[in-house]
């Protein structure tokens, strides 16, 4: 996803623990540069051992905000000093402006407080409420379906692709938004984080925006879909062109 909303794709990777999560910034030339510590997205992650990690806004305040599940792999570890356990609580970041994240799982409820040796974890709004929730798979245990109690800090637009000549579903597919002076970009996928498969409709957090001023979609076949004028808080179906 694009954490920073500069149109480039970025990428987050979780890592075994005693060794910081990875934040790759897209340079627009074909590298990527990590600014984990920079961002504060590194540092509070190295006790941790990371497993499914999903960029979600779960505040709708667009920007792209990041769940990550852990758990070590080894349940021994808790007969040692070794400063790691084995079950171990999520991580929650919240995205400030695009330039630093703040880990607030500890402070986002009692269910995020708790330990769990988790592994993947999928979003979606499960409960059609305008919040993005998750779902986290736990080794030897029954999944935890993490429901989002948050109060929304803006308007959203949810974006459902119907393909034609493109898949079904239009995976694939990028989607782009404007609303006000913010540009957005999701891209539409069948799976991400670890042996996970997310909510397929794509979720835009818009703030103080009650409308959206374009909507782009372009789809694998080539073909452009364009809106214009949208009204926020609703769900709007976007069919492929037949041509």
């Amino acid at each position: 996803a694009d954490y920073d909303n500069d149109g480039w794709p970025d990428i987050i990777k979780t890592n075994f623990s005693d060794d910081s999560n990875n934040l790759y910034h897209n340079d627009h030339s074909r590298d990527f540069t990590d600014l984990a510590g920079a961002t504060g997205f590194g540092p509070v992650s190295i006790p941790f051992l990371g497993f499914g990690a999903k960029f979600m806004d779960f505040d709708n305040d667009g920007w792209q905000d990041v769940f990550i599940a852990n758990g070590h792999v080894n349940p021994q570890v808790d007969q040692h000093s070794f400063g790691v356990t084995y079950a171990e609580r999520p991580l929650v970041f919240r995205n400030l402006l695009g330039a630093k994240f703040e880990e607030v799982g500890q402070s986002a409820g009692a269910a995020l407080a708790r330990r769990y040796v988790g592994r993947g974890a999928a979003i979606g709004d499960f409960w059609n409420d305008a919040r993005q929730s998750v779902v986290m798979t736990v080794l030897d245990g029954a999944p935890v379906l993490l429901r989002n109690q948050s109060k929304p800090s803006g308007h959203w637009l949810r974006v459902k692709l119907q393909g034609t000549k493109s898949n079904r579903d239009g995976l694939g597919a990028k989607v782009e938004i404007k609303a006000g002076n913010r540009t957005q970009t999701l891209e539409a996928r069948a799976n991400s984080s670890f042996e996970s498969a997310s909510d397929a409709r794509l979720h835009f957090g818009l703030a103080e925006a009650s409308s959206v001023d374009v909507i782009n979609v372009r789809w694998p076949s080539g073909r452009v879909s364009r809106l214009e004028k949208v009204h926020a808080d609703q769900e709007v179906v976007v069919r492929e062109p037949d041509r």
